[in-house]
């Protein structure tokens, strides 16, 4: 919201593309309650968290504020990566040390945890994708 204009019932806005539009009063709706302040996680886990903030981007998108869902998205899955919940059975993607290319992340099981140290069972790798090649005539 950039400006109001009272006397016409009209609000100027910045669009998501950047553009500035007048858009009546009354299609705009107030914050939510979780808006207005800063993301409470106090005496959640992350997993309690990431869920909180899945429900709340999910309200957002349907309110169609989806540069604002896509914030919640981001906090709840911050919180999974900083505080992963690895147990026995759980599915992870590893990162093979000192070679973080994307190209190198494995997708695995957990069998066994023991403090910070896991034995995993990392999943087959998919099949090559046949491609078509052009072969030359001789």
């Amino acid at each position: 919201l950039l400006c109001v204009h009272g006397e016409s019932a009209q609000a100027e806005v910045e669009m998501f593309d950047g553009t500035e539009a007048l858009v009546p009063l009354v299609s705009l709706l107030p914050l939510e309650s979780f808006e207005l302040g800063p993301a409470d996680a106090a005496g959640l886990d992350a997993v309690a968290f990431a869920d909180r903030c899945k429900a709340r981007g999910n309200m957002l998108f349907k309110l169609r504020d989806f540069a604002a869902a896509l914030e919640f998205y981001r906090m709840g899955l911050r919180a999974l990566r900083d505080d992963a919940p690895l147990a026995e059975g759980s599915r992870c993607v590893v990162v093979p040390a000192g070679n973080g290319r994307p190209q190198s992340l494995r997708s695995a099981m957990v069998l066994t945890r023991q403090g910070d140290r896991c034995e995993v069972l990392y999943e087959a790798p998919s099949p090559p994708v046949a491609r078509p090649v052009r072969v030359a005539k001789s």
